[in-house]
């Protein structure tokens, strides 16, 4: 009785283990994908500084010669003057949601 049992759960955990695997691999995927939006995010900050940084000396108008790529919130803010920081709050959370999902989905499947 006791072999049996054994050899069941040895068939679970196997039939198991084949979707775990291929959603970690796809998180393994999803995170190179965001480390790539990452160092993007860095390269468009570079080439954008002098523009985000007129942007906080000035007043926020919908001004559409400015290039804000790489500052998502301050495009945002420039694009819809009127926003409120809980808007912007809730914006941010938004652009970290799917990071935020796969750390904590990862370990858990170990």
């Amino acid at each position: 009785m006791i072999q049996q049992l054994e050899f069941l759960m040895y068939q679970l955990s196997d039939f198991f283990m084949a979707p775990v695997l291929i959603l970690i691999a796809a998180l393994f995927i999803y995170a190179l994908f965001a480390t790539g939006q990452y160092v993007m995010q860095i390269v468009q900050r570079k080439n954008n500084k002098s523009h985000f940084y007129q942007l906080l000396n000035s007043e926020l108008v919908d001004n559409q010669s400015l290039n804000l790529a790489g500052y998502p919130l301050a495009e945002l803010a420039n694009h819809h003057p009127k926003v409120s920081k809980d808007q912007l709050d809730v914006a941010a959370l938004g652009e970290l949601e799917g990071v935020r999902n796969v750390s904590r989905l990862a370990p858990m499947l170990g």
